[in-house]
């Protein structure tokens, strides 16, 4: 077992709190998107209002590779610290006025405008946040544990959007459908205003790691253009990274946010007994990916990986359909093939880049797939099933992203 009471304090703690707060912030739109369509998007035909909210949703993930590459030079030229405590200061910025943003009913066109506006910036804040705490902790890992170490970055971001999913079962659970859709919601981003303000100071005492202080040391400080050097001399790790990243993206947002909407339109059961049950599958998943991540120190992430990515592209359609019926046994066996892959990605993904140019690269990397793959998948989802009328179409998107994983890894594997 790593040391983890040497690093708790010092590392672990202050990089995973702020994880958590920023992805809460940043998720808790998704579980309100059908009441964001409704107040700010507001259509004549239901689907257009909805598909307008998941748009946005998407666009907003657009600006995270633009983020990446801002947060990422920060990262390679000034430091780690610097680019985690400059990303959650716009997301809780961001919180706070879209606590109190007037609807369409009050301002009109410009409520709209005014939420596509924080969303971007959001979007754009993001970019740095999850890939800066990933390579934080595992440049500070302890001998032959990065894969654990980078697990604890991923387990942080699911504490986020278990978080996010509490406070929106809970808010549905206290107030009324009315209330809820006229201020009840306003009080889940008020909150990310004063968690995002807690995790900045708790980040304000933290030290760049080792790797990067050694790194420092030995170039006296002279930094080569981090951006640069990525796509000229190290084009060829960032295609294989795209790569292997890009599954994970699609399907974290079909499992996690889409098929909230998608069972409580097709089943027919409440909207609190489906954010409670993804609650519950958001605890198993937080609990259950840092020892996936000690098991793939132990017997090697790619066995994981190609394992996983062949369980997924063989089981998402029925497990897709068993969620008609018994959607939470469904939701964890698809929380548990999801994880047992992704859980080896941000350690994979990190030592594939050098130390000069490692922020920029894996900020981009997990940025781009989540921005493209990730934001995108929601509203593909939605339009498969109105175009095809098929209910398992989502899946159709999963296996496609599936296969072009599962091409790279054995590319990679067979490199190696």
């Amino acid at each position: 077992m790593p040391r983890i009471t040497d690093k708790l304090k010092s590392v672990i703690l202050p990089a995973t709190i702020g994880n958590i707060l920023e992805w809460y912030d940043f998720t808790l739109y998704g579980y309100f998107a059908s009441i964001f369509a409704s107040l700010y998007f507001p259509a004549h035909e239901k689907f257009l209002s909805l598909l307008a909210a998941y748009g946005l949703f998407a666009a907003s993930y657009f600006m995270r590779p633009v983020g990446a590459l801002f947060f990422g030079y920060l990262g390679d030229t000034l430091g780690r610290k610097y680019s985690l405590a400059y990303s959650i200061i716009l997301m809780g910025v961001c919180n706070l006025i879209l606590s109190v943003l007037p609807t369409h009913a009050e301002w009109g066109v410009m409520a709209g405008v005014c939420l596509t506006l924080l969303r971007l910036v959001q979007g754009f804040a993001v970019g740095g946040e999850y890939s800066g705490a990933t390579i934080y902790l595992i440049e500070s890992a302890t001998p032959g544990h990065r894969t654990f170490f980078g697990s604890l970055a991923l387990s942080s971001a699911y504490t986020g959007f278990l978080l996010s999913s509490a406070v929106g079962a809970l808010l549905s659970t206290l107030f009324s459908a009315d209330d809820l859709m006229a201020w009840g919601w306003r009080l889940g981003f008020a909150l990310g205003f004063f968690i995002a303000f807690i995790g900045l100071y708790i980040r304000k005492k933290l030290r760049d790691t080792p790797v990067y202080r050694h790194f420092e040391k030995s170039s006296h400080g002279h930094h080569d253009n981090p951006i640069r050097d990525l796509f000229i001399n190290n084009y060829k790790p960032l295609i294989l990274a795209l790569g292997i990243a890009l599954l994970p993206a699609g399907f974290t947002y079909i499992n996690f946010v889409y098929l909230s909407n998608f069972l409580s339109q097709y089943t027919g059961v409440s909207s609190q007994y489906i954010l409670l049950i993804n609650t519950i599958c958001m605890f198993y998943v937080v609990i259950t990916i840092p020892l996936i991540g000690l098991l793939a120190d132990r017997v090697g992430r790619k066995r994981l990986m190609l394992i996983a990515a062949i369980l997924i592209l063989l089981l998402c359609v029925p497990l897709l359909l068993l969620s008609l019926h018994f959607s939470l046994l469904s939701l964890l066996l698809l929380a548990s093939l999801h994880i047992l892959y992704e859980t080896n990605v941000p350690a994979e993904v990190a030592e594939m880049f050098p130390v000069h140019c490692r922020y920029t690269g894996v900020a981009l990397t997990l940025n781009l797939t989540n921005g493209v793959a990730g934001g995108l998948a929601p509203m593909i989802a939605a339009v498969l099933i109105y175009s095809t009328d098929l209910l398992i179409s989502p899946m159709f998107y999963i296996m496609g992203l599936g296969l072009i994983t599962l091409v790279t890894l054995l590319f990679v594997s067979y490199k190696q």
